[in-house]
């Protein structure tokens, strides 16, 4: 299933399902239980942790893992 990440550094990207979260670009990102229709595809949205990301220099904290 693929899914649709929203807000930087991937913003738009159409990534692989990854469960309850997924990381990309050193970010975080989790389920909103949002869905959007992309190129006629059904997704489910995903949106950033920015208090998980590694720009920001918090990406390996235990409570971002």
């Amino acid at each position: 299933m693929k899914v649709l990440l929203r807000h930087r550094p991937v913003n738009g990207r159409v990534a692989d399902d990854g469960g309850k979260t997924v990381v990309a670009g050193a970010c975080m990102y989790e389920r909103t239980g949002e869905r959007a229709n992309q190129r006629g595809e059904d997704l489910a949205v995903y949106e950033n942790r920015a208090d998980c990301c590694e720009a920001n220099q918090r990406g390996a904290e235990d409570r971002c893992e």
